[in-house]
């Protein structure tokens, strides 16, 4: 696995520096959201890397690689993966652009829509977190 990234330069850069630069650390991530202390924040941060998914996937599967065992190895260990958790993650994808207000993140801001339901203006985050995910049928 490692020899085919060795190999391969460009996709090797281009997944470090298109895909890979962004993603933050998905362990401390989950660690936060098992604790039931994910912020808003937290929840954009995932949903970012899930919108990603699927483009990663694209290049993993586009790559040209100088062995077949290569390509195959990258199919079957990540490619294959990638594209399976994209489509089971459809539903956050939803739950966060339904209910957080995604143009106030780019001010690094993070609030529930007001449109999404009057009964969370101004309550904590976890407690929005855990309605909205009721909500979509997400809760544990």
């Amino acid at each position: 696995m490692v020899e085919a990234f060795v190999l391969d330069t460009e996709l090797r850069q281009t997944l470090q520096e298109t895909h890979l630069k962004s993603v933050p650390d998905l362990h401390r991530l989950a660690k936060r959201f098992q604790r039931g202390v994910a912020s808003l924040q937290d929840v954009v941060r995932v949903y970012q890397v899930v919108v990603h998914l699927p483009e990663l996937a694209t290049t993993l599967r586009l790559c040209e690689t100088e062995s077949p065992d290569h390509k195959e190895m990258l199919d079957t260990e990540f490619t294959t993966h990638f594209e399976g958790y994209a489509t089971s993650l459809e539903k956050l994808k939803e739950l966060v652009t339904t209910t957080i207000d995604l143009d106030a993140v780019a001010g690094h801001e993070y609030f529930i829509k007001a449109d999404f339901d009057q009964n969370l203006k101004g309550k904590p985050h976890e407690y929005c977190i855990a309605a909205a995910s009721h909500a979509f049928g997400l809760d544990t």
